[in-house]
């Protein structure tokens, strides 16, 4: 019985260990402001974590990304491509650095198919994510505009500030009610607990939306 037990207790820790150093890796490769990240420290972490746990969507998407702030585009393509073929995860966090990816290899028109593609899974699933907004922003720097032919429309200018502020195109975060059980939860932690990304409940739009989180490491 101990035997049993103890080699529970060390599944359960290495579990966590690869939680650990997934999330850290993200952070240092993702932080808003450029001067927190570290992408060769994170490439580090993100590779470990990937060794002890090969089936996690999150764990290749994150040594994806590391691997793209590391100059490594072709590494980084492979290792999307990876983790889209695991279980199912939130694609535009893959379709945004595989558009960026496509690009800086030479294949401009394959970089804007998975650009749309991203900016359309995004509007469709997760508008109010301003991670995914800083992303979009980002890609379309580099790839361009999007566009988006016969799938969506264009969106129509708005009208008033109010009508701005409620249009899934600004990728604003809504202002939640008081009951906690409508907060949503944050990009980034695979054990489903929330994250310190949570917008806390009653949060007024004025204070979700620090400008910090949209300065963009374009270099």
């Amino acid at each position: 019985m101990f035997r049993i037990t103890s080699k529970i207790n060390r599944v359960v820790s290495r579990q966590g260990q690869q939680v650990h150093l997934n999330n850290l890796a993200w952070y240092l490769i993702t932080a808003p402001n450029p001067a927190a990240r570290n992408p060769a420290r994170a490439l580090e972490l993100a590779t470990r974590a990937v060794e002890l746990e090969g089936d996690h969507w999150a764990f290749w998407n994150t040594l994806g990304v590391a691997r793209y702030r590391n100059g490594d585009w072709t590494g980084a393509k492979e290792a999307l491509e990876v983790g889209m073929s695991k279980k199912a995860g939130r694609f535009a966090f893959d379709g945004y650095f595989l558009a960026m990816c496509c690009w800086r290899l030479g294949q401009p028109e394959e970089a804007r198919r998975w650009l749309e593609k991203a900016a359309e899974w995004r509007l469709n699933h997760e508008p109010e994510d301003v991670e995914l907004l800083r992303f979009h922003a980002e890609a379309e720097q580099l790839v361009g505009m999007v566009r988006f032919h016969d799938r969506l429309p264009p969106p129509a200018l708005p009208t008033s500030i109010k009508e701005a502020l409620g249009s899934p195109w600004f990728g604003l975060p809504a202002k939640y009610p008081d009951d906690e059980s409508t907060a949503k939860p944050g990009r980034k932690n695979v054990q489903g607990g929330g994250s310190d990304e949570d917008l806390r409940p009653g949060l007024k739009i004025s204070e979700a939306v620090d400008p910090a989180l949209f300065f963009i490491d374009l270099s």
